[in-house]
């Protein structure tokens, strides 16, 4: 993702001209200073003075006097206890704040720190006494960064217990004259560390806000941007240097009339030679960047950003050298004698059967192409056909001459029922004479039970002769269909891989047959108690899961699709197993791999780091 950044940033910076970050020097003379709020006009600023230690801290105005500033003055109502982080309304009748000031006068001890308001009639009037806004909204904890939309909606920095992290960002919606119980925003905004100091925008179209602790940071604190979309906000997008620096940068605010990105920073360019004598160190310790609290801004192009989203994709697309692990194609033959079955088909014949469609359709360079052989064991075939055999290798060599008709842009698997009087046989002929790349298995069509010994030999003679000719294996165990858990995991790696050299597996669906649901979970959590031994044999091996038909946003062949507590529940299993574990597939035509990769990115609300982590997978 940092590297994603620093090429966002040098493109919109290339777009948008020279831009610089500047000093606003006119508060030099202030010390550490914070926090920045402008009146629509753009003719009157508030900010924040603390002293070294940030134990004082006092609310300032500035008005615009020609092309600069006028001298600063303090606020009527602020200096005996720590006022911060003001933010004016869109009318610039309002100022909110926070502070740690009593709720009555008669007290002279401070509290926690609440939200705070103060009202005037013209903007040439005098402020109000300050209101606290009370309840939801104020608590025993401590709340901070208020930032309000046109809509009077209030979004602000707290630790509320029902957060997503150490600090959150809040929402609360202004309804009847009142604000609504605050919630946490989503994932696509809060993690597990810091987020805090969100400015949002009048029309509530996008937020910039600090981040700490995430894993595409550039320094002790940075600045992010979100977008919302269809009433959601979108997976926030690191803006990168120079904006972000290896010092924290937080307090933004965005003035829309002037296109300028006004921010704090205590971001530090002092580098002390030997030969410097003292007045130049001095000099030195005394310029805007000394690692105290500054303002800085930039001009700062939100179209520039819009099109991250965009660019991304195109990135993805081309640059990555994008696989799908996991895509099937079906014989004339096969989707006949299926649709005879009463199978439905959800999409038209070419979708499933003809290798041109797929590949221009399916937006892969590379695929995973796998012969759907097997089913012809399957109980939904109702019994196995007389020319059963005839019928196993028509379908694998359906796939071998797909693979011949585009040999730079397809992997071959084939498809085998272990179980068959063929089995090996057909293995051999696929592999040697075909020349064909890997070999599936589906345990549940061929009715495979590792808990049983005969079933154990067989798995055992396949998965020998893959190991020993180093071939590809992927297994469908079907979880969903069937209890499969650590009792058929440890038979599995106890008594075949064990006994075996390394091998490549590939388990599709999470281990199950799509979606996501108590058995993918059964299923990865026996997989993780087994390996969390390093000395356990499935760590010998080189194992993957790829994640096709798993983040199912729609309804797929009996599979219900999830909802936002099920996709909030992927995300976490699948950053548990981590992104180098896991392999890119789509289950096409059930989703092409641009569909899937948004799906990712806003239903399972996967960073682009992330995304972009998984894609690279082999």
């Amino acid at each position: 993702m940092r590297i994603i950044s620093l090429l966002l940033f040098m493109i919109i910076f290339h777009i948008k001209g020279n831009s610089q970050i500047t000093e606003i020097n006119e508060l030099l003379q202030l010390g550490n200073v914070r926090d920045w709020t402008l009146t629509p006009d753009g003719n009157e600023a508030f900010f924040t003075i603390q002293s070294i230690k940030q134990n004082i801290s006092i609310l300032v105005g500035i008005k615009k006097k020609g092309k600069g500033w006028s001298k600063p003055y303090k606020l009527p109502f602020s200096g005996k206890f720590m006022d911060l982080e003001p933010f004016i309304t869109y009318d610039g009748l309002r100022l909110y704040f926070a502070s740690n000031r009593p709720l009555s006068k008669k007290d002279l001890m401070p509290k926690d720190f609440d939200i705070w308001y103060s009202d005037r009639t013209c903007k040439n009037c005098q402020w109000s006494e300050p209101v606290n806004i009370g309840l939801p909204i104020n608590t025993s904890g401590d709340e901070y960064y208020p930032s309000v939309t046109k809509k009077n909606n209030l979004y602000f920095t707290s630790t509320y217990d029902y957060g997503k992290g150490k600090d959150d960002i809040f929402f609360s919606e202004f309804k009847s004259g009142s604000f609504l119980q605050p919630t946490s925003l989503s994932e696509s905004i809060n993690t597990d560390g810091y987020e805090f100091n969100a400015y949002v925008d009048p029309e509530e179209s996008f937020m910039i806000f600090s981040g700490f602790g995430r894993k595409d940071g550039v320094g002790h604190g940075d600045l992010y941007i979100s977008f919302r979309n269809n009433n959601e906000w979108e997976q926030a997008i690191n803006l990168g240097p120079p904006i972000n620096s290896t010092a924290l940068e937080y307090c933004p605010f965005y003035d829309q009339n002037d296109q300028t990105l006004y921010f704090t920073s205590n971001r530090s360019n002092i580098e002390i030679k030997d030969k410097d004598n003292l007045k130049t160190i001095i000099a030195k310790l005394e310029a805007y960047e000394n690692g105290m609290s500054r303002m800085y801004k930039t001009k700062f192009n939100l179209d520039s950003l819009r099109i991250h989203s965009t660019a991304l994709d195109q990135k993805i697309k081309h640059d990555t050298n994008l696989i799908d692990h996991h895509v099937h194609i079906m014989s004339p033959t096969l989707i006949r004698l299926w649709k005879a079955r009463g199978i439905p088909f959800s999409k038209s014949d070419p979708a499933y059967s003809d290798i041109d469609t797929i590949i221009t359709r399916l937006g892969a360079k590379q695929i995973k192409l796998i012969s759907m052989a097997y089913v012809y064991s399957s109980s939904e075939f109702g019994s196995k056909d007389v020319n059963f055999k005839q019928l196993v290798e028509d379908e694998n060599n359906y796939v071998a001459a797909a693979k011949m008709k585009y040999p730079m842009d397809i992997k071959a698997y084939y498809g085998i029922d272990p179980m068959s009087d063929f089995a090996m046989e057909e293995i051999k002929r696929c592999h040697e004479n075909l020349k064909m790349f890997g070999l599936k298995m589906h345990f549940n069509a061929s009715q495979v039970y590792l808990t049983e010994r005969k079933y154990q030999i067989r798995v055992k003679e396949v998965l020998s002769y893959a190991s020993e000719n180093k071939i590809p294996v992927l297994l469908h165990f079907d979880n969903s269909h069937r209890k499969f858990g650590m009792p058929d995991l440890r038979i599995l790696s106890d008594s075949i891989l064990a006994l075996l050299p390394p091998i490549e597996l590939q388990i599709a669906h999470l281990g199950t047959s799509g979606g996501f649901n108590s058995r993918t979970k059964l299923f990865i959590d026996s997989y993780k108690e087994l390996t969390s031994d390093p000395s356990h044999p499935l760590n010998r091996h080189k194992i993957t899961f790829d994640i096709s038909a798993v983040a199912l946003d729609k309804d797929s062949e009996g599979v219900q699709q999830l909802d936002e507590d099920n996709f909030a529940e992927l995300a976490k299993y699948l950053r548990q197993i981590g992104m180098g574990k896991l392999q890119f597939g789509t289950d096409y035509p059930l989703y092409t791999a641009q569909e899937y990769i948004k799906t990712l990115r806003e239903k399972v609300k996967l960073s682009d780091s992330e995304i972009i982590s998984l894609l690279k997978n082999k």
